[in-house]
């Protein structure tokens, strides 16, 4: 009887979700082709509008509550996905410098996100009350043993070290050299394995080391140790000459708190991420822009600048995925799955691009850095075109929702670490690509190799009994 009652909502949230999907897919189509057709030159404008208010209509259930779960998958991922699609195709500079990266948004755009949107929202269901909380705090069923914790930390943190000494050997800290930019490229491709051990190895300690403070009351010794041991190690990334490699770790752990140690009201979680933002921007503004008039020729006023860097970064790949869609479309050149499995490629003989380093070599681009990313949309795109979009998003939404059903129903300090994990490659995803490295897929590995090495043995066997 209760498999049955479980099939019974699972099939009505099923069919919930497709005339969610379908009423989107319809609205917009109609509002699209409306828009095209009638308002010309302020369609792009009508447009961004709608998914803004898209995205604040899924953001209102867990506003009218008091400590709603915002990171759930029916609530955070798609309204910041309709307000960084929407805010990003808003076509508000001229189309002159940085590769056309302000050329108009075409219509067709529009019905791309409005297909993985819909697709995203099949896959996860929309139930309000799913966001509502039910108990702010919840009893563990799994917790770690303390010396088995320790002494996995302790190897971890001694393999990331050897590591780091590795890497400052052969190419010095990238951070301080004066062609920082080139530097963070050089060393992550002449130390591949190295490199990819060093940040897993810190991706992993950081978030669990919290996990393991918020787990009950420690002493004040373990909270400043935690605290200074953070930092250090967040030092240690930055180094590296990337804001990101700090930004991984440090957007874990914030929704690690979410779960362990008190929800976040959407205001300060709001603001914490405007704050995270504006840093990641201004960062790059220093390593970029600080030398040079680009900015200033793009019309960015000299006040705006120091900030610019963050608005790039949303419209960037927009521009590359709108570039990719309208380039593999007409040639035909789908790669069938071969991008979204680019990370295990590095597994087999010979030299392979990742999803960004394709696109850039694509669209014939030439510059410093790293590749070009184009959203998940992008890739999803670029291996099955738009049947790719709504099947990659059901996907990513699927897996969603199970990962966040295990937290709810195993409450393991191994399922918040997972979910919080996979809720950060979600917003991530919206810059670049749900798995753009190998490293990405053995952080959950870790992750879960640790939890069974630590975990407590006698209190699991009590729980069960």
């Amino acid at each position: 009887m209760a498999s049955s009652a479980l099939d019974l909502r699972t099939c009505a949230a099923a069919g919930k979700g497709l005339r969610v999907s379908v009423w989107i897919i319809a609205a917009i189509g109609l509002i699209v082709l409306w828009v095209a057709f009638n308002l010309g030159e302020h369609s792009n404008w009508i447009l961004t509008g709608l998914f803004l208010a898209t995205g604040i209509l899924l953001l209102k259930p867990a506003l009218g509550a008091r400590n709603a779960d915002l990171f759930n998958p029916a609530c955070l991922f798609p309204a910041s996905y309709c307000f960084w699609f929407g805010l990003g195709s808003l076509d508000i500079l001229p189309a002159s410098l940085q590769f056309s990266l302000f050329e108009p948004i075409p219509l067709r755009m529009w019905g791309y996100y409005a297909v993985g949107l819909a697709g995203y929202i099949l896959a996860v269901g929309f139930k309000r009350k799913g966001m509502l909380p039910q108990h702010e705090h919840t009893s563990l069923s799994t917790t770690w043993d303390g010396r088995r914790f320790a002494l996995a930390m302790a190897v971890l943190t001694l393999i990331g070290t050897a590591a780091y000494a590795y890497l400052v050997h052969k190419g010095g800290i990238p951070i301080l050299s004066d062609d920082w930019a080139e530097s963070r490229v050089k060393i992550g491709r002449d130390n591949g394995l190295v490199f990819t051990v060093f940040l897993c190895s810190l991706w992993t300690v950081i978030p669990m080391l919290f996990v393991f403070l918020w787990t009950k009351p420690r002493s004040k010794i373990y909270i400043v140790f935690t605290y200074s041991f953070a930092a250090l190690f967040g030092l240690a990334l930055f180094s590296m000459g990337s804001r990101g490699f700090v930004f991984v770790p440090a957007l874990i752990v914030i929704i690690v708190r979410h779960y362990l140690a008190g929800r976040w009201k959407f205001a300060r979680l709001a603001l914490v991420g405007i704050v995270l933002f504006t840093l990641i921007g201004v960062a790059g503004y220093m390593r970029d822009f600080s030398e040079v008039t680009a900015l200033a020729d793009m019309g960015f006023p000299s006040w705006v600048q120091p900030f610019a860097p963050g608005y790039l970064y949303v419209r960037g790949p927009i521009a590359s995925f709108r570039d990719i869609s309208a380039t593999i479309s007409s040639q035909g050149n789908f790669q069938y799955g071969a991008l979204f499995l680019s990370p295990f490629a590095v597994l087999a003989p010979g030299h392979h691009l990742g999803s960004d380093l394709f696109f850039k070599k694509v669209l014939g681009h030439d510059f410093l850095g790293f590749g070009e990313p184009a959203s998940l949309l992008g890739v999803f795109y670029a291996d099955f075109g738009i049947v790719g979009i709504f099947a990659g998003m059901f996907a990513t939404g699927l897996l969603a929702r199970w990962l966040y059903h295990r937290v709810n129903c195993g409450r393991s300090l191994l399922s918040v670490l997972l979910f919080s994990y996979y809720s950060y490659v979600l917003l991530f995803s919206l810059f670049g690509t749900l798995f753009p490295y190998l490293s990405t897929l053995w952080i959950p590995l870790v992750f879960v190799a640790v939890d069974r090495f630590a975990l407590n043995v006698s209190c699991t066997a009590r729980g069960q009994a």
